[in-house]
Order: C-alpha cells, then sequence, then structure tokens
C-alpha cells in the first residue's frame, strides 16, 4: 500500500475515533440546536458549507501520484425533513510521484445527502452525486535527449460521481460541524483513463 494511503487510511481512524469522543460528550449534555425542533428537519433550509482535508489516489491512479490535500464549498437545500440537495466546487491537488509534476482535479457536482434519524444531537449522513470533474496533469520539468528541459500538460473534463458517508451535528446557534469520507470516480475520456480518489474532510456549514 501506498504511504499516501496509509497517510490517509491513519487519518481516517484518528478523526472516526476523535468524532465518536465527541459525539458521547455531545449526547451528555444539552445543547441549544441549529435545526429546527418543529419536526421539520433541515426541510427548507439552506446551508453554506465549507470543507477541507486530504485526498488520496486509488487504482492505477495512485501508480503516478500521492495523496494532497483538498477543499470545497457547497450551497445545501433542504427539500425534505432529512434530505438535503447541494451545488458543491471543489479543489484537489496530488504530488507526483516520484517527479516534480502534479494533478488537479476540480470537480463541480450536484449531490444529494440524506440524514439518519438518531436520538441525540449527532447524526450520520449518507450521499452522492453526479458532476463534472476537470482533471489537468503536469509532468514538470523533464529531461528529453535532443531537446533538453521541456515540459508537459494535460487538461480535460469527464463526467465523474461520488459517494459517501460522514457525521454531522449542530454547533452554536448557527452552524452544524461535521466530518465525511467520499469514494471519487472519473469517467474515462479522450485524455485520460478511468481516475480513482477517496477524500477525508472536516467541514462547517453555516444556515443562511
Amino acid at each position: 500500500m501506498r504511504r499516501s494511503m496509509v497517510v490517509l487510511l491513519a487519518a481516517g481512524v484518528l478523526a472516526v475515533s476523535m468524532v465518536s469522543t465527541a459525539f458521547a460528550e455531545s449526547a451528555e449534555r444539552p445543547a441549544r440546536r441549529s435545526l429546527r425542533t418543529d419536526g421539520a428537519g433541515v426541510k427548507g433550509q439552506t446551508i453554506l458549507r465549507l470543507h477541507a482535508g486530504l485526498s488520496g489516489p486509488t487504482g492505477d491512479f495512485s501508480d503516478g501520484f500521492d495523496g494532497g490535500l483538498g477543499v470545497g464549498a457547497n450551497v445545501a437545500y433542504g427539500i425534505s425533513r432529512s434530505v438535503l440537495f447541494s451545488v458543491g466546487v471543489g479543489l484537489h491537488n496530488f504530488d507526483g510521484d516520484g517527479f516534480a509534476g502534479d494533478a488537479t482535479v476540480v470537480p463541480f457536482t450536484f449531490n444529494f445527502d440524506a440524514i439518519l434519524p438518531t436520538s441525540g444531537r449527532v447524526h450520520p449522513w449518507i450521499g452522492g452525486g453526479l458532476g463534472l470533474y476537470n482533471v489537468d496533469i503536469d509532468t514538470g520539468p523533464i529531461v528529453v535527449p535532443l531537446f533538453g528541459v521541456v515540459s508537459a500538460s494535460a487538461s480535460e473534463t469527464n463526467l465523474g460521481m461520488n459517494f459517501g458517508a460522514g457525521f454531522g451535528a449542530p454547533a452554536g446557534d448557527r452552524g452544524v460541524w461535521g466530518v465525511g469520507m467520499k469514494y471519487h470516480h472519473i469517467f474515462e475520456g479522450d485524455t485520460f483513463n478511468d481516475l480513482d480518489f477517496i477524500t477525508l474532510q472536516v467541514g462547517y456549514g453555516f444556515f443562511l
């Protein structure tokens, strides 16, 4: 297993451990909720969510690139008491494995998240979506016989999908925090074969 995947999995275990501890503590003490308590759940609510964390390539993608960082944002709207529809954009960077280049993936996606009911303040969620993923790969400077130092790059936008799960809980009067892991698959195009990567991110949402 590549070093980047080991780091990603270790971070995932640490995050789950920390979140589990926070869940236990939050369930033991009363707190004001950001979500409405009239039975409507998130229906009719708009949330601006910001998130950041680790991104790790898998499959053939990991043969040439290591893990890196990812950030993103989305605007979600409650279409029912437990379902959020969101439009989001992200940025994921992967360092070259053994060379100076890198790969950048920018997804623009449409997603649905289902919030699962619990008796406490913390709620698990599952979700997924579809969108367009722009992939840009830069080899960095390389030495080519008879030509000297050159660099090359390629870019393409293809259809992709994602699915994942995580946990979220109210944070104060007007916010919500969460942690989640997602698997992303980018379908083959004219330039690139199928690409896959996993993200582990922590996020914060602002009720608008």
